[in-house]
């Protein structure tokens, strides 16, 4: 199934009123055995629970960490043709950019989590700094292929 078409179907699981609960993976394990249960709809990663299989506290995890984990999970739930969400933390400041490229380079990963807290400043960001992050990772989606809206 092109990521295109997952992304569509991702969108079409959020209904109001009826909340989408995707189930949390860490590993390859994880999101092989989570992905076989035909009522798990969507798989999310999380960013604590992959900062504590790779033996670091979540404000440690790196991208580079958040990224090898990520490719490992989208690739274990290739197969299972199920939408993946990214836990990609603040974004990782100046790499913002970097890491939403390599997240649309991965089969399976139509979604992310972009947190309004820096870690950096240890402060939320300011609304027209958060939305203009928002603003720049639907800009990417768009280059590279995905529907801007729909």
């Amino acid at each position: 199934m092109s990521t295109n078409i997952l992304a569509i179907t991702f969108k079409s699981l959020h209904k109001p009123h009826h909340p989408l609960i995707p189930t949390n993976i860490y590993d390859a394990r994880s999101a092989k055995t989570v992905a076989a249960i035909p009522s798990s709809a969507a798989l999310a990663t999380a960013s604590h629970a992959i900062a504590e299989a790779s033996g670091v506290n979540d404000d440690d995890l790196t991208l580079l960490i958040n990224l090898r984990t990520t490719r490992i999970i989208a690739s274990a739930i290739k197969p299972s043709g199920k939408p993946l969400t990214v836990d990609l933390q603040d974004g990782y400041g100046a790499h913002l950019e970097h890491a939403i490229g390599e997240l649309l380079s991965l089969d399976n990963v139509v979604g992310i989590n972009l947190e309004d807290f820096n870690r950096d400043t240890s402060d939320f960001f300011p609304p027209a700094e958060a939305a203009d992050r928002v603003r720049r990772v639907l800009l990417l989606r768009g280059t590279a292929g995905f529907p801007i809206s729909w």
